[in-house]
């Protein structure tokens, strides 16, 4: 009977409609709970890489770039790169100095921003934005997608273009101005200089 001590598959659920890639995703985790092998799984669905995956190791050029469990992906990816890939889906231009953010979308602050002072990419997660309506950030609604759940919005805010998604009890029209904040703990920073290396622009 063989035994592997590491089983490695690579992308095996590529090929499957959604419904049956869900079912066996919950198998191939319980297999691996009740063996426990080690199992090496090549994914590009991120959502997969998270929903399995005790720990991450991002590739980028046939390099890895970080690994770590998928909360670090989320909570502070190391290239712009890996924000992308991670739903990090606007980078907004600003100036960093210490913990302290600069921004054409206001000051932003969190104790454990990478310490940097300089120009840097604001990567912002699209769930960040909250009081709707109330906040102190405004922008114009240029694009409004009901998914479900959820509406996607792009909002035009002064010529920076951010994709934002909210509750779908929130329905704004194109053209309606929307007003918001932006959550500090769905902000991040990544050094404009590795972004360019990278190929990444900013949001515009």
């Amino acid at each position: 009977m063989t035994e592997p001590k590491v089983l490695l598959l690579d992308e095996p659920l590529s090929s499957l409609d959604a419904q049956l890639r869900t079912e066996m995703r919950r198998h191939i985790k319980r297999i691996n709970h009740e063996l426990g092998i080690t199992m090496l799984f090549v994914t590009h669905d991120q959502h997969e890489a998270v929903v399995l995956g005790d720990r991450i190791a991002f590739m980028d050029e046939g390099n890895v770039a970080q690994v770590g469990p998928p909360q670090d992906f989320f909570a502070r990816p190391v290239s712009a790169r890996a924000a992308r890939f991670f739903g990090w889906e606007n980078l907004v231009g600003a100036t960093q100095l210490g913990h302290k953010v600069h921004s054409t979308l206001g000051i932003f602050t969190r104790t454990d921003f990478d310490a940097r002072s300089g120009a840097v990419l604001l990567a912002i997660r699209p769930d960040a934005a909250y009081n709707l309506g109330t906040g102190s950030i405004e922008g114009t609604v240029v694009e409004a997608t009901f998914t479900g759940s959820q509406i996607a919005y792009r909002i035009d805010c002064t010529g920076v273009l951010l994709n934002l998604r909210v509750a779908a009890r929130h329905n704004y029209a194109v053209g309606q101005t929307l007003s918001f904040d932006l959550d500090p703990s769905m902000l991040w920073t990544v050094a404009v200089e590795q972004a360019r290396a990278e190929g990444i622009r900013q949001a515009r």
